[in-house]
């Protein structure tokens, strides 16, 4: 998990790569170099006896809950400072070229010229030992579509968060991994894409959450596959405890082909439902409007439902 906002304030020191990290072998400054589980643990006591910037640490919090995210969307950093700082595997750069990401997204332009991120062998140990869970991983063998959903997963994410914390509340975000629900024997029964809690003090604030789907794909199934695992996740899981947080919340549904909200209706129509679901097209959301989302088992009616927006 990470804090969005109230966004920390990161102080412009000089990020240096501990001495102790440098290497003379010019194979290891190959980024990609294959590492063993012990000199991953190594490097990772070294560097951490070496201690990280609190700029670093962002950095390495953001990737560890989103998994790959562009350049952009990371602190500012200098190109040379995260060259190093991938040298001594902290981070990578994706090796998929951006063209090829993009073409996933047809008429949406989502990505700009700077590099894609993801955390590098150490910085996935770093994580695993400050979250205390393995953080996503794989992304180098897949392909684009599937590395495209999680950077537009991951754009929504930040887009809501930057509305809701501009208000005033905190903001908090459980990555794909965190927000898994599990049953009372501890079998995954739910894997949504990201949980994101808020928060706020005094007589106008309150606490809530939304849970997020993410759709890439241009068929209507695997939507009533979907409500089927949530409604048994409410009935089932232990979503109060490991979600801390008192109801059920509601289900933010975006997807890139309008066909996939055409399956949800079909799959919520008629039926007695436990949780709410809404849904909204990715373009909507890249247009900005994101107060306004469609309540999809009632008739589509509009509705405003992030907090301290105007209400309907």
């Amino acid at each position: 998990m990470i804090t969005l906002y109230p966004e920390p304030e990161l102080r412009n020191s000089v990020i240096n790569t501990p001495s102790f990290a440098r290497r003379n072998n010019e194979d290891d400054k190959n980024e990609h170099v294959a590492m063993t589980p012990q000199q991953i643990k190594i490097e990772a006591g070294r560097i951490l006896s070496g201690g990280l910037s609190q700029r670093v640490w962002r950095i390495l919090d953001l990737l560890a809950t989103g998994g790959v995210l562009s350049g952009e969307k990371l602190p500012t950093v200098s190109d040379r400072k995260m060259r190093e700082w991938c040298q001594i595997r902290l981070f990578e750069r994706l090796s998929v070229e951006t063209e090829d990401l993009q073409a996933q997204m047809g008429e949406f332009k989502l990505l700009d010229e700077k590099s894609i991120y993801l955390l590098g062998p150490v910085g996935v140990e770093i994580a695993a030992i400050r979250h205390g869970a393995l953080p996503p991983s794989g992304y180098q063998a897949y392909t684009p579509m599937r590395i495209m959903h999680d950077i537009a997963t991951n754009e929504i994410v930040l887009r809501l968060a930057e509305m809701i914390g501009s208000r005033g509340w905190t903001v908090d975000w459980l990555g794909k991994y965190e927000a898994t629900l599990t049953d009372k024997s501890g079998r995954t029964i739910l894997e949504p894409d990201a949980v994101i809690r808020f928060r706020k003090d005094g007589e106008d604030g309150g606490d809530g959450a939304f849970v997020l789907e993410y759709h890439n794909e241009d068929w209507q199934t695997r939507a009533a596959f979907k409500v089927e695992k949530y409604e048994r996740a409410f009935s089932d899981g232990n979503w109060c405890e490991q979600w801390e947080v008192e109801t059920f919340p509601p289900v933010l549904v975006s997807f890139l082909k309008p066909i996939v909200g055409a399956g949800y209706q079909n799959a919520t129509k008629g039926k007695k439902l436990n949780c709410v679901y809404y849904g909204k097209t990715f373009k909507s959301v890249l247009e900005g409007n994101l107060d306004e989302w469609v309540n999809i088992a009632k008739g589509m009616k509009r509705e405003n439902i992030l907090p301290g927006g105007q209400t309907k």
